[in-house]
């Protein structure tokens, strides 16, 4: 008899680092990126909305402080575009609370996590 060794598929959540002024909305996007075709992941993100307000994104849904992303897209890249308006002036993160994700052939994903560096100036605090 030969054992038999599951394998977890491989995937990476990464995302983009911009810069924006305060008032302005800015767009970060969300990228999965995994070695086989994905059947669906979930993520939990958060943010300090204390320097950002969610505005929109597909597959996405907010609650206070964090966001939910969602896809059944069977693929084996996925991405999100997220939209925030910055508040006040600084540097903050939106970080992965958790994510899961199931590969098309029923193994679990391991899911190397990557986070978002938003940079904010000085901008027009009357368009908030």
């Amino acid at each position: 008899m030969i054992p038999s060794v599951a394998h977890a598929a491989g995937a990476e959540l990464r995302f983009s680092d911009p810069a924006t002024a305060v008032g302005a909305n800015v767009d970060v996007k969300v990228k999965l990126t995994a070695d086989s075709e994905v059947s669906s992941v979930s993520a939990t993100l958060t943010f300090d909305s204390n320097y950002l307000r969610f505005v929109s994104g597909e597959g996405a849904s907010a609650t206070d402080d964090q966001i939910q992303l969602s896809s059944n897209t069977a693929a084996s890249e996925i991405s999100w575009s997220l939209q925030f308006q910055a508040l006040q002036e600084g540097t903050t993160k939106i970080e992965v609370g958790s994510v899961t994700g199931i590969a098309s052939d029923g193994t679990t994903l391991q899911v190397t996590q990557g986070n978002s560096t938003i940079t904010i100036g000085e901008g027009d605090p009357s368009l908030i």
